[in-house]
């Protein structure tokens, strides 16, 4: 209570200066954590000749707009039967946060975050004419400056204790630092304070527990980052990553493994290149064919394969040199034959990953598609009866909608087969 107090006393003030002076001139109060925020000001008050339009991301498909940019870590694929590229946020990878938020150490730490963020540093900017004695209460900003801890240094902190820890402490600290670590420049700060040094090693360590968090926390920094992309596959852990998705006997620990490998290449061309030398598409075509191979390991396997090849038929499409392995390696290691296998799995939600599997590698594997015409017709009249049967049943707007968008991607997609048989006629 006592470190809030200058924080009333400064918005009091605020309050009665704006009431004292409100038909005379404007005070502005600006919180920052910059000294520069009136230069920032001035620059931004500029309108920009020729603004860069945002592809604003949804959880579902959106067509991405001629000039847009497309951020980096989003799922883009290109729909073969209309020319339309789209986009979507990344499936949430981090279903067991709740659950591992109560461990032991994290709620502190969690605690300690929410603290430094409740106390920002704050500057006021400077009027001659305000009616209180402004060198005083920069005195007592300061003071408060002094007390509030970025991100970054707590970061710090995690990891020199990281460095010192038990395996229990080490769980701990690694949940702490995945989630500080989702943030860009936090990220950034991770690698330039030797984080990758510290945690990689552990990605052999006798623990499942311990191996599986030092995977997610990579990946959770590696995330739509090329900076920490570059540090990781410089320091040579896509090979070992690779290996661990392999051989590893936690499903667990594979699952967090093909996360981090996944954010490591995404939008990363020379990181797609070490990918194919080091066998990369032999590992994940195992997965399709190894016994106790689970689906979500193949579905995951999937989903990058896809956005591999958009990736590359993106850069096609922009004059930007592109690479026939890829293209290639698919044929090679059978991915014809092995994507539709899932097409006879009774999830809807893995059915639509096939789905759009397919359709981005109609091209490169329509004579291998063609032979499975009859399954994808028995999907679209399944998802018409189930539409039709959602439509019928009240309040079911939002489920009858999602059926409709499946019917219409396998309606796609078989366009899509029947024109490119027609075209090769």
């Amino acid at each position: 209570m006592l470190h809030g107090r200058p924080l009333c006393f400064a918005a009091a003030i605020v309050v009665l200066a704006v009431s004292a002076h409100c038909q005379q001139q404007a005070v502005s109060v600006v919180v920052e954590q910059k000294a520069s925020q009136k230069k920032s000001e001035e620059e931004n008050s500029k309108p920009e000749e020729n603004p860069t339009k945002h592809f604003q991301a949804q959880k579902e498909w959106k067509n991405v707009k001629p000039g847009e940019a497309i951020p980096a870590g989003l799922h883009v694929r290109m729909n073969l039967a209309t020319g339309h590229t789209e986009a979507k946020l990344m499936d949430d990878d981090d279903t067991n946060n709740a659950q591992q938020s109560d461990r032991p150490g994290s709620h502190d730490s969690h605690l300690l975050l929410e603290q430094a963020k409740s106390r920002p540093s704050i500057i006021l900017s400077e009027k001659k004419d305000l009616p209180w004695n402004m060198d005083e209460l920069k005195k007592k900003m300061s003071s408060l400056k002094k007390e509030a801890k970025s991100e970054s240094q707590i970061l710090y902190y995690l990891l020199e204790n990281y460095r010192n820890a038990t395996e229990a402490g080490k769980e701990a600290l690694l949940r702490d630092m995945e989630f500080l670590v989702h943030q860009y420049d936090t990220a950034v700060d991770f690698v330039a304070m030797g984080g990758l040094l510290a945690i990689s090693p552990d990605l052999n360590s006798t623990s499942d527990a311990i191996r599986e968090l030092v995977a997610h926390t990579l990946g959770s920094a590696l995330q739509g980052n090329p900076t920490v992309q570059r540090n990781v596959l410089s320091q040579g852990l896509l090979p070992q990553l690779l290996r661990l998705i392999v051989l590893d006997s936690s499903e667990r620990v594979r699952l967090r493994c093909l996360f981090a490998l996944s954010c490591l290449v995404r939008q990363l061309p020379e990181a797609q290149e070490a990918l194919l030398h080091h066998g990369g598409l032999t590992v994940l075509a195992g997965l399709f064919t190894v016994p106790d191979s689970s689906i979500k390991l193949q579905l995951k396997a999937l989903t990058l394969l896809h956005d591999l090849v958009v990736e590359q038929h993106l850069r096609h499409e922009s004059g930007q040199p592109t690479d026939s392995e890829l293209t290639q390696s698919i044929q090679l290691h059978g991915f014809c034959s092995l994507v539709p296998q899932l097409l006879h799995s009774s999830d809807v939600d893995a059915q639509e990953k096939v789905v759009q599997a397919m359709a981005a590698l109609a091209e490169v594997c329509l004579e291998e598609f063609q032979k499975h015409g009859p399954a994808l017709q028995e999907l679209l009249s399944n998802y018409q009866r189930q539409a039709h049967r959602e439509h019928s049943t009240e309040d079911t707007d939002q489920a009858a909608d999602y059926y409709e968008g499946l019917l219409h991607s396998v309606s796609q997609l078989l366009d899509t087969l029947q024109k490119k048989q027609k075209d090769e006629l």
